[in-house]
């Protein structure tokens, strides 16, 4: 296990120094770099909340009863009824509610804005913001459930909280596999640790790790194992217990032939836990109940890194913890980020209807030395082809997928991934990609969606039993029907029950059910990012994509012994971490190598299409992105634009305008409104924003707009708003090309646009568009100006399409473009072959000049020349955006207004009067 590949390591650190829930508290601030202070702040004082402890209080006798991984005596096993539930709920709400009151104090707010000034902090993408309590109700604060802050809610959605443990010197990176010791101890009482060994036994094929495993050890074998050798990772799942002062911890480790527990206290640990630590020891896990006791030793002894739960934790919480964490931590997720997705997947868990586990996401709390930096797990040379293998069940067994690696020094050849070698549909054995039998979404999609429907009905996809998947999505997307995920995994259902045989999964696919599926589907795997800072974005692309593959499955149905679609979701996070930017990559590799995908919709955004699409490019598979735009070799003649313009290789198509297109509809615009000054605000280090930068600088200087200045998000030191508005003070537009990742900044410069230059008007490009960013912006973005490719309520639109989605996404459009280009051509294949497929076939259908597919605008047709979309009637337009009167705004929050998207060309010719 290293520290993460980073040129910075950032931890914020708020010390709580002297005080109490009575008098208020007295904290400082520090932010460390690499374990070094770059940053000291005093705070104001935090002010007293002499409620709090006894809220928490109510709130934890009324759980502590629905849990099941405590030390109890089989007879007293707790159950818990409907009211139980409710009383918990309503213990749990009159404590976030006097915390979230608390947190609106001036002093949070201080603590808060003086973290958010600091960029370091805002550039990093995993943040440990640690909580170090030196006062005599440390206990308490520790338990209290900090996560619902604003600062981990809104501005930082990749920061966890987390308790500090003792300063030491850092521990040294893993050399070779990681070594992991896993303990299951005592299941009596009704729990089941069998879905923690399939977590981990999921990871038993790959290279890079080695397990150990101890079932109810005697105390002497637990003594002997952790001094043996060496370990990275120490693991524990069974029945534990803290004192009532959280400071000793004990373990049930098995049972007498009596039936009562067989216990050890940690301490009793303690001399062998030294040894371990001293052996490199880097990671403990105990993924048992109110573990702070437990914590307290291992932070005593240094350990660098601990996760526990706070309390008692119920079964299935600690099960769906440990198997999301370690899948997100061993795909290359950065240790933070994949604690903090770990507890977003608890959050549906709190709401199941038929099993509710009310505060789940409170339970777990990682423990670090602060010096130390993040984990990481050990990273593969670039360019390595990922181990296939395949993922657990929550609730079934989990096998190993068959996989290969091939590690070469440096760069490798194209000859390396030239041939596929993988078996067809390997590529579902990837934690990041799904046909049905993984749910990949880590947001619900509204309260009324009925998860534990969902779930079933991934159970049932898991196991082979198409059907009744089929029924349980369908009965899913009655409670949730924005959930696009759900409706392509009851597509492919519908479709996989009439091909393999009943109860016949994946991981049971004979050489004749592969042939079969061959001959009777095409894959095309759909990548989005849905662990993003918008994954509403990624439901927008799968609905246009399922959209296309309902309309095309519903045709074929007709014909005799016709191949029907398959959609595989793949993730790609390489738009939503800057510290995951070879995610593309490794999607790119496993689609590549997997026969059964014939083509790709994706990816997302430019950055991520380019990297990907060199190995698409040398392996020949076809994609075709639904959003990327930035500007294309060879299509721009002017030195200035080519300066941003990258190579895509002729595998890449796209159907949205290029930003050199959008440029010149923008900058049109604006010379119809008379506009004469600009500003350009942008982002130097996103592709796309630097491409619509310079792009506009060219259609400005060919429209003799010559006043225009520019300024970056990205500016060495930190973007300042007002130095920006003071580039031109007699500016009459800004032309606003954010980047997701300076969204901060971008809101910093509406505010100031607001409160200091309320007359300059706002024309933005078609990244700036998403129901996201309208909320976050309210009125700050009221009557702006964006360029789009397609509007439902275009006057170059039907309005057929899209209906539920009320006209509000043009991505939902353009991969329903992609999608639609695709599968036209897979028909024409299908005449010209007698059937076969081959994927460079598939590339010459699409780049022949002949070549046209039907799409979202009536009468055009999809064309490309050299790999773009050409020119369409009503492809590119301005819309404005109208913030309704009824947005509430309270200080420096805007709460969910309502707001409505008007193209222009469907406004009366004249202004009403």
């Amino acid at each position: 296990m290293t520290a993460t590949q980073s040129n910075r390591e950032v931890a914020v650190v708020i010390n709580f120094l002297q005080g109490s829930f009575q008098s208020g508290f007295d904290v400082s601030l520090q932010i460390l770099n690499a374990g070094v202070p770059e940053h000291d702040a005093d705070i104001p004082t935090l002010p007293p909340a002499p409620e709090l402890p006894a809220l928490y209080q109510t709130w934890r006798s009324r759980y502590v009863a629905l849990s099941s991984r405590t030390i109890t005596p089989v007879a007293n096993q707790p159950t818990h009824s409907r009211s139980a539930v409710h009383d918990c709920r309503a213990a749990a709400k009159a404590l976030e509610q006097a915390m979230s009151q608390w947190f609106q104090h001036n002093s949070f707010k201080f603590l808060r804005n003086e973290i958010r000034a600091q960029k370091l902090v805002l550039e990093e993408d995993s943040v440990p913001i640690i909580f170090n309590f030196r006062v005599t109700e440390s206990d308490q604060l520790r338990r209290m459930p900090w996560h619902i802050w604003d600062l981990f809610r809104t501005d930082f959605l990749n920061a966890e909280v987390v308790l500090q443990a003792q300063i030491a010197p850092r521990s040294l990176p893993a050399q070779g596999p990681l070594r992991v010791l896993t303990i299951y101890g005592s299941e009596t009482g009704g729990i089941s640790t069998d879905n923690d060994r399939a977590a981990w036994s999921a990871l038993q094929a790959r290279q890079d790790i080695t397990i150990t495993v101890l079932n109810q050890p005697t105390q002497p074998e637990l003594r002997q194992a952790l001094t043996q050798q060496p370990w990275d990772i120490l693991f524990f799942a069974g029945h534990s217990s803290s004192t009532a002062d959280s400071r000793q911890g004990t373990l049930q480790i098995g049972q007498y032939p009596d039936g009562s527990p067989r216990l050890i206290a940690i301490a009793q640990l303690k001399e062998d836990l030294r040894r371990a630590v001293q052996n490199g020891l880097k990671l403990a896990i105990f993924n048992s109940c109110d573990g702070l006791g437990i914590a307290d030793l291992l932070t005593e002894l240094k350990v660098p890194f601990t996760i526990v739960m706070r309390e008692p934790v119920a079964d299935l919480v600690a099960q769906r913890f440990i198997q999301v964490f370690l899948q997100q931590f061993s795909q290359g997720k950065r240790f933070y980020r994949a604690v903090r997705i770990a507890r977003r997947e608890l959050d549906w868990l709190e709401n199941d209807f038929n099993n509710p586990l009310p505060s789940a996401t409170w339970l777990p709390i990682v423990l670090q030395n602060p010096s130390q930096l993040e984990l990481q797990w050990p990273t593969k040379p670039k360019r390595k082809l990922p181990l296939l293998w395949l993922t657990g069940a929550l609730l079934g067994t989990v096998a190993a997928a068959w996989g290969f690696t091939q590690v070469l020094e440096g760069r490798p050849s194209a000859s390396v991934v030239a041939t596929p070698t993988a078996l067809p549909y390997s590529s579902i054995a990837d934690a990041n990609a799904s046909l049905g039998e993984d749910r990949l979404t880590t947001s619900d999609q509204g309260k009324q969606c009925n998860i534990k429907l969902k779930e079933e009905a991934i159970t049932a996809m898991r196991s082979g039993h198409y059907e009744r998947a089929q029924t349980d999505f369908e009965q899913f997307l009655v409670t949730c029907p924005s959930d696009s995920e759900a409706e392509i995994y009851r597509n492919n259902a519908a479709v996989l029950k009439s091909i393999l045989p009943k109860g016949t999964s994946f991981e049971q696919l004979s050489d004749d059910d592969r042939q079969t599926l061959i001959e009777s589907t095409v894959m095309l795997s759909v990548v989005v990012p849905l662990q993003g800072k918008e994954p509403g974005i990624a439901q927008e692309i799968m609905r246009g994509a399922v959209a296309r593959q309902n309309m095309f499955n519903q045709n074929v149905n007709q014909q005799a012994n016709a191949q029907k679609i398959l959609l595989q979701v793949v993730n790609d996070d390489s738009r939503s971490d800057k510290n995951l930017s070879d995610a593309a990559v490794t999607v790119a590799e496993m689609l590549s190598q997997d026969p059964a995908v014939f083509a790709v919709i994706g990816h997302y955004n430019s950055d991520a299409t380019k990297d990907a699409g060199k190995i698409y490019n040398e392996n020949k598979i076809v994609a075709i992105s639904p959003t990327s735009t930035a500007i294309r070799n060879p299509k721009i003649d002017s030195d200035a634009v080519q300066t941003d313009a990258f190579n895509l290789g002729e595998y890449i198509f796209r159907v949205s305008p290029s930003d050199q297109f959008n440029a010149e509809i923008i900058v049109k615009d604006m010379k119809e409104e008379g506009i004469e000054r600009v500003v350009i605000a942008y982002d130097s280090e996103d592709t796309y924003s630097s491409s619509f930068k310079t792009a506009t600088v060219a259609n400005l200087e060919n429209e003799g707009i010559k006043n225009q200045k520019t300024c970056n998000f990205s500016e060495v030191g930190g973007f300042n708003a007002q130095n920006c508005l003071n580039q031109d003070p007699e500016a009459e537009a800004i032309v606003f090309i954010p980047s997701a990742e300076v969204k901060y900044e971008a809101g910093k410069l509406l505010d100031a646009v607001e409160a200091d230059a309320p007359a300059l008007r706002i024309w933005a490009g078609d990244a700036a568009y998403s129901e996201d960013n309208f909320k976050i912006w309210g009125d700050n973005f009221h009557k702006a100006r964006i360029v789009i490719p397609w509007h439902q309520k275009s006057k170059y639109n039907d309005g057929s399409l899209f209906k539920r989605d009320g006209g509000k996404s043009w991505r939902t459009a353009m991969a329903y473009d992609s999608t639609s280009a695709i599968v036209t051509a897979i028909l024409q294949l299908q005449k010209n072959t007698s059937g076969k497929l081959e994927r460079q076939a598939l590339k010459d259908i699409l780049a022949n000049p002949n070549f046209e597919a039907d799409g979202v605008l009536p009468g055009e047709k999809i064309r490309f020349e050299d790999g773009d979309r050409r020119p369409a009637k009503g492809l590119g337009i301005i819309v404005e955006v109208i913030v309704k009167e009824d947005t509430v705004e309270k200080e420096d929050t805007v709460e969910k207004g309502d707001y409505d998207i008007q193209p222009i060309d469907s406004k009366p010719s004249q202004p009403s009067q």
